[in-house]
């Protein structure tokens, strides 16, 4: 009878180990998949952030360019100011030479 019981006992410790190993073969599998989508949720958020870290760069490249070009801009605008100044001082000057050129020839035509 004694033999019986332990041969029981054995069948339900293998029963019971048998069973365990399942549970835990079902836990790897479940903490394998969860670990994967951890993973792919990681890589995913890092993705994100690059595209919004590089997304704000080219942001402000654009508007840093933006910028660049408007004081070009400016400056081109105060440097052509200057030449038509310059030029409409000059063409005054030249004007002015010529008259008086002209008035110095008058001059000696009649004098």
């Amino acid at each position: 009878m004694e033999d019986k019981n332990i041969i029981e006992n054995l069948i339900n410790l293998d029963s019971q180990a048998s069973e365990i190993n399942k549970k835990r073969k079902t836990q790897l599998q479940d903490l394998s998949q969860k670990y994967r989508e951890d993973e792919q949720n990681i890589i995913k958020n890092y993705k994100k952030q690059i595209d919004q870290d590089t997304h704000s760069a080219l942001e402000k490249i654009e508007m840093e360019t933006k910028q660049e070009i408007s004081q070009i801009r400016l400056k081109n605008k105060n440097l052509l100011e200057n030449m038509q100044q310059k030029f409409e001082q000059n063409l005054t000057n030249i004007v002015d030479e010529i008259m008086e050129r002209i008035f110095e020839l008058k001059k000696k035509e009649d004098g």
